[in-house]
């Protein structure tokens, strides 16, 4: 039986530690590219080394970049570096990891306190999917009625 991730390509943000490195070395393992951000490029480059090592055959690539996802910039110039890297033009998987803790009082709370966690939380998926419109196989776009498969985009970090 062929694993489902098999030869797909997924993002992870928020890989560099915790939840998101495994995320990154289970998706790697099972036969999945993957290209993983964090705002700390040391610990971005630590997962995908380790993803690598773990990675099911040789088509497996696992990247690291440097991107804090609540800067759309950032989000862009991460999307595209890694459409090149992996000489792809689509995403398959799009994993919104990447979050911070708040910390604040949510009664007593400072308003900017809690948007600052919520844009590392929220924000991150729109930017990701704007280029994924080409259907896998096949030069149709998404919109030519021809059936495709959506990309998913769990929000893990909600």
């Amino acid at each position: 039986m062929t694993d489902w991730f098999a030869g797909k390509l997924a993002v992870v943000t928020g890989g560099g530690s915790g939840m998101g490195r495994e995320l990154v070395r289970q998706l790697a393992a099972r036969g999945c590219s993957v290209a993983t951000c964090d705002l700390y490029p040391d610990t971005a480059a630590a997962t995908a080394a380790l993803a690598q090592d773990a990675a099911a055959g040789a088509g497996v690539l696992v990247t690291s970049h440097t991107c804090d996802v609540s800067d759309e910039a950032q989000v862009l110039r991460f999307r595209d570096e890694l459409l090149q890297a992996h000489a792809a033009s689509h995403l398959d998987l799009v994993f919104s990891n990447a979050g911070i803790g708040g910390g604040e009082s949510f009664v007593s709370g400072r308003r900017q306190d809690w948007e600052r966690v919520f844009a590392k939380t929220s924000a991150p998926t729109h930017p990701m999917s704007a280029r994924r419109s080409s259907c896998r196989g096949t030069s149709a776009p998404a919109s030519s009625g021809t059936r495709c498969a959506p990309a998913a985009i769990p929000n893990l970090s909600s």
